[in-house]
């Protein structure tokens, strides 16, 4: 797979649908990450439930962009990132991957948390994601791919993916920081 096709998945299917670029900084990258992760739609409606609205859909609706920015920015990310936590501890598969899930999260955290200091004008290098993330996420579609029976070459697939990704990711953070 080409890095421009995984982006445009990662634009079309979690970004899009998720109205990140109506979202504030740092709640944007949170609700992604988690998104890629978990599904758009444990995420979607995490989202909804963190300012109070009803999760029995995971749609971000004009409502959820408002309600959201009625918010104050930290505490959003805040509270995605406490309950995004509690549900991966849950999971059967927490004592094999917890150490990188929990990884995962709090990396995501101090990034969002950083976007909501910055501003989403200065965040873009923020928004691709950590590369420890980035590895960590294909570590659990891998896992998930797996698990749901997926032929052995697609698993391969997700993997190579992901580590062209975290590579990418790796060399973007070691750029020389923009004027």
């Amino acid at each position: 797979m080409a890095l421009s096709e995984a982006k445009a998945i990662y634009r079309s299917k979690y970004w899009d649908v998720q109205r990140c670029d109506e979202l504030p900084a740092g709640i944007d990258y949170a609700v992604f990450d988690y998104g890629v992760n978990s599904g758009v739609g444990r995420s979607g409606k995490v989202l909804r439930r963190v300012p109070g609205l009803d999760d029995a859909s995971h749609v971000v609706t004009n409502a959820v962009i408002a309600a959201v920015n009625r918010r104050e920015a930290a505490e959003v990310v805040a509270a995605i990132c406490d309950e995004r936590l509690t549900f991966l501890k849950r999971l059967k598969s927490w004592p094999v991957f917890g150490a990188g899930w929990g990884r995962r999260v709090s990396e995501v955290r101090s990034t969002a948390l950083a976007m909501t200091k910055a501003g989403k004008a200065r965040s873009t290098k923020a928004q691709i994601g950590t590369p420890g993330g980035i590895a960590a996420a294909g570590a659990a579609a891998a896992q998930q791919a797996h698990q749901s029976g997926a032929p052995p070459a697609a698993i391969i697939v997700i993997v190579l993916v992901a580590i062209v990704l975290a590579v990418v990711g790796w060399w973007w953070f070691r750029r020389k920081p923009e004027a």
